[in-house]
């Protein structure tokens, strides 16, 4: 197996693996018709339409449980895309995945279930560094977020127009170019509890650690530590709420936060601190 993602080079292909349904029939609640299973996929390239590199996931339930995909290229998502579907995906590794919108994942319309999963150094050319989500309730549980890194907002997670809940997980040394080094909340509801901020950064724009624009930002039981935005325009260093959010912080330590102005939160219309 390389060490290197730049030794995987796949020829550019059609998705490895695709799950498709009836696209004129409902996705029934809690129902799975497709399971995938410790399949290992790797360098699958998709330079054309909406695709991603490797499994792609459209108008079905599936479970994915216990993959690995590696240096995986596409459009949306490099690893997984799942659109109009029901998901999850458990103990899961993606790793060097690269994607126009969601490195490692990307979810439209989609309700998905994320558990037990890795995510390093995924890197997606616009949001979402190793996932990204929209118009669809995505809930985040006990992973790990290392170095992704996206060109635009969410070095790790990407979140608009769908209601997100992501609980006792690790962002370490995420980062992007705008806003959101670890996570960018867009519009919506987002939930985030007993999780860890270290090391993120947003190298233009705001919010080293989390960054909410639109949205309803609920952080619970946190801790913020070394997170920093690097540019001189940049704010909130741990959190960021953009003058059309709401955001609550109870129970949250913050230190070793950097920022031109407000090193661990910046505001600029409602925010709520408390123990």
């Amino acid at each position: 197996m390389t060490e290197k993602v730049e030794d995987i080079a796949g020829l550019n292909s059609h998705t490895v693996v695709k799950c498709e349904g009836d696209p004129t029939a409902a996705v029934l609640p809690e129902r799975y018709d497709t399971l995938v299973d410790g399949l290992v996929i790797s360098a699958g390239k998709r330079e054309s339409d909406s695709s991603p590199g490797g499994l792609e996931i459209k108008n079905v339930g599936v479970i994915v449980n216990r993959c690995s995909f590696f240096g995986n290229a596409g459009r949306n998502g490099g690893g997984i895309r799942s659109e109009s579907s029901r998901i999850r995906i458990n103990e899961c590794t993606f790793y060097g995945n690269t994607g126009f919108s969601g490195g490692g994942v990307s979810c439209s319309n989609t309700t998905s279930r994320i558990a037990g999963c890795d995510f390093t150094s995924n890197f997606s050319s616009t949001d979402g560094g190793a996932i990204n989500n929209g118009m669809g309730d995505m809930i985040v549980d006990d992973c790990y977020f290392g170095s992704n890194t996206c060109e635009l907002g969410g070095g790790g997670i990407s979140n608009a127009g769908g209601k997100i809940s992501v609980k006792k997980c690790m962002f370490s040394g995420n980062q992007s170019e705008g806003p959101g080094g670890a996570i960018l909340h867009d519009t919506n509801q987002a939930e985030i509890e007993a999780c860890t901020f270290f090391g993120n950064s947003a190298s233009f724009n705001h919010g080293g650690g989390i960054m909410n624009g639109y949205g309803d930002l609920f952080v619970k039981n946190s801790v913020f530590y070394g997170n920093q935005t690097k540019g001189s325009w940049g704010r909130g260093g741990g959190i960021a709420n953009w003058n059309l959010g709401y955001a609550l912080a109870e129970n949250c330590t913050f230190y070793g936060n950097s920022s031109n102005s407000g090193g661990g939160v910046a505001n600029w219309n409602t925010i709520s601190l408390m123990n």
